[in-house]
């Protein structure tokens, strides 16, 4: 009976640290600088090898469907895949699920959202390379039953920021002749 009372109180404690979310701490101070001028991207998710995101039904065309839609909602236009070596900045995303062994049907998981562009080193500008120039990241615990769910939201609040973010350094500028052809009052 001990034994369950301490496994209740670990299990709550574990789920109440698990399931908020984390941001990692932002270490420059100008990232949302970064997404200036970006018209158009391409989308990279990493391949879920793992066994459980098959099992839990998350799929890399499910989690790239997410991705295009609130990228084509938010007026970016998405290009297809050529290379990593293209000039086009890139949204990659990267999800690891792994089954909890002590807790049976739980499983921790880890998000990240990154845009990578390639950059060039002021103090070496003949050095360019690609990099991450803004990222979002989300990890936590999670059931089965609520896996999808739960993986897509965090996937949604990541992409969220990234428009955010986005549309913060790139304001929506208004239509000159819209202006005019309003009633005036």
């Amino acid at each position: 009976m001990k034994n369950l009372v301490s496994m209740i109180g670990f299990l709550v404690l574990l789920l109440a640290f698990f399931s908020v979310d984390v941001r990692a701490k932002d270490l420059t101070s100008n990232k949302k600088e970064t997404l200036r001028d970006i018209k158009s991207m391409t989308i990279v998710i990493e391949d879920m090898k793992l066994p459980d995101a098959t099992a839990l039904q998350i799929t890399k065309e499910l989690i790239e469907n997410d991705v295009t839609q609130k990228l084509q909602k938010a007026g970016i236009k998405v290009e297809p895949f050529t290379d990593l070596t293209s000039d086009l900045p890139w949204i990659y995303v990267n999800i690891h699920l792994m089954e909890h062994k002590e807790l049976p049907g739980f499983y921790t998981f880890n998000l990240g959202l990154e845009v990578r562009q390639f950059v060039v080193l002021k103090r070496v500008r003949r050095l360019s390379f690609n990099a991450s120039t803004w990222d979002h990241r989300l990890f936590g615990m999670i059931s089965s039953s609520e896996a999808v769910s739960t993986v897509r939201e965090s996937l949604n609040k990541a992409m969220d920021s990234f428009v955010d973010d986005c549309q913060t350094v790139n304001p929506v500028k208004k239509n000159k002749q819209l202006e005019k052809t309003k009633p005036k009052k």
